[in-house]
């Protein structure tokens, strides 16, 4: 990625910044999807969550929504991947990575003048290894940044349905609300100024 800054080709949007967009993001999601147990803060409680969610029926997930204070859609695909479809903890893992690694990637692509310059501020800034100890909160932030996208481009429904997706996972997606409402406004200087 190094190499890329300084080759301004491969700063701007084309076939060959994309096919090394989509590398990056693909080696972001393995990495992510196939850490170690004991990298991230909640790694091993979230393993030892998903391995008794194999366990329970689906009338018991109801009971294990309210002893363990989280979010129903969190709930519901940890219960899927460990009972129904009897998948390995990496591959719940992956699954959180898609959801929330590919969303700010798609965000950068749209929106970043230099795709390599943000990759790394990404990467570097700790967004990224956020990642591993914040599941539930960077899958909502995965839909969030989908709802940036609705927001521009003026679609309510599925901004709101973003935002319906987010609150399955962590109840943080309350903040993105306001913001459809505000896109609309004209802000100054010093109104920016006063709020910041």
């Amino acid at each position: 990625m190094v190499l890329c800054l300084k080759n301004k080709k491969y700063n701007k949007k084309n076939n060959l910044t994309s096919i090394i967009f989509f590398i990056v993001c693909l080696i972001l999601i393995l990495y992510c999807g196939f850490r170690g147990i004991n990298v991230g803060r909640d790694t091993l409680q979230y393993r030892e969550y998903y391995e008794q969610a194999s366990l329970f029926s689906f009338s018991q997930l109801k009971d294990s929504w309210q002893q363990r204070e989280l979010e129903y859609g969190f709930l519901l695909i940890e219960f899927l991947f460990s009972h129904i479809l009897g998948l390995s903890f990496n591959c719940y893992l992956i699954f959180y990575a898609i959801i929330s690694i590919v969303p700010p990637c798609l965000l950068i692509k749209r929106y970043s003048k230099n795709i390599v310059l943000s990759l790394m501020f990404y990467i570097l800034l700790g967004m990224f290894f956020f990642s591993f100890s914040a599941i539930r909160q960077c899958a909502c932030l995965g839909f969030m940044c989908l709802g940036f996208i609705f927001i521009e481009k003026r679609k309510i429904i599925p901004f709101f349905l973003c935002c319906i997706c987010a609150s399955l996972f962590h109840s943080s997606w309350i903040i993105i609300l306001p913001i459809y409402f505000f896109n609309r406004l004209k802000f100054n200087d010093l109104i920016i100024a006063l709020v910041l």
